[in-house]
C-alpha cells in the first residue's frame, strides 16, 4: 500500500467487518472509535459499561443483550489485521512494514453471582469493557505519518458524529453510510 492508501485503513477495516457478514461488528467498531476519540489521550485505555454500548446500539430490549454484546466484543477483540506497506515503491531500496495484530485490546469484566453448578456467572449484574487501541493501530499511527494520523482522527470524529446523531441504531442507514463513505474515500 502506498502512503496515500494508508488513509483508507479505517474504512478498509470497516469494510472487512461488513464483509464478514456482521453489521453488529461495524456498529461496535464505530462506537469504540467514537469513545476513543472522546478521550483526552485516545491511545490510553478507557472503561465502558455494557449499557454505554447497548443503548446506542438499541439492543437493550433483546433477551440476551449482554451475552450478545459480550460475544460481539470478543469477535472484535480476536480480529487480526495484517497490513503491508512500503515507504516509497519507486525507490531502489524500499523500506517495508508488515504489521500483524489486533486493532483493539479489550478486557471483559463480568460481575455477578457465581453459579456453583456451572462455575460461571450465568446472570451478569454488570459488564465492563476496558478498551485501548491495539498495538497494530498504535504502530500504524506512529509509522504512517501525519496523513494517517489525520485519517484516523477524521474517522474517529465521523464515528463520534454518528453516535451523537444516533445513527448507530439503524443498521440499514449505517450500512449505507459505510458504503458511501468508503466509496468516497476510494476516489
Amino acid at each position: 500500500t502506498r502512503e496515500g492508501d494508508l488513509r483508507r485503513l479505517p474504512w478498509e477495516l470497516l469494510t472487512a467487518l461488513k464483509h464478514q457478514g456482521s453489521l453488529a461488528l461495524v456498529q461496535l467498531q464505530f462506537l469504540l472509535a467514537a469513545h476513543a476519540t472522546r478521550q483526552t489521550h485516545p491511545q490510553n485505555a478507557f472503561t465502558l459499561k455494557a449499557s454505554d454500548l447497548l443503548d446506542p446500539l438499541d439492543w437493550q430490549s433483546e433477551v440476551n443483550a449482554q451475552r450478545n454484546l459480550i460475544h460481539e466484543v470478543e469477535q472484535i477483540r480476536k480480529l487480526e489485521v495484517t497490513s503491508l506497506w512500503m515507504t516509497d515503491a519507486y525507490a531502489t531500496q524500499v523500506e517495508a512494514f508488515n504489521l500483524k495484530g489486533h486493532p483493539w485490546d479489550i478486557l471483559t469484566d463480568i460481575r455477578g453471582n457465581l453459579d456453583w453448578n456451572t462455575g460461571r456467572i450465568t446472570q451478569p449484574e454488570q459488564v465492563y469493557f476496558t478498551v485501548r487501541p491495539g498495538l497494530w493501530m498504535t504502530s500504524v499511527l506512529q509509522n504512517g505519518g501525519l496523513d494517517v494520523q489525520t485519517a484516523f482522527q477524521g474517522f474517529g470524529q465521523f464515528a463520534l458524529t454518528l453516535l451523537k446523531l444516533d445513527y448507530c441504531r439503524n443498521p440499514f442507514l449505517l450500512s449505507l453510510i459505510v458504503h458511501l463513505a468508503f466509496s468516497e474515500s476510494s476516489e
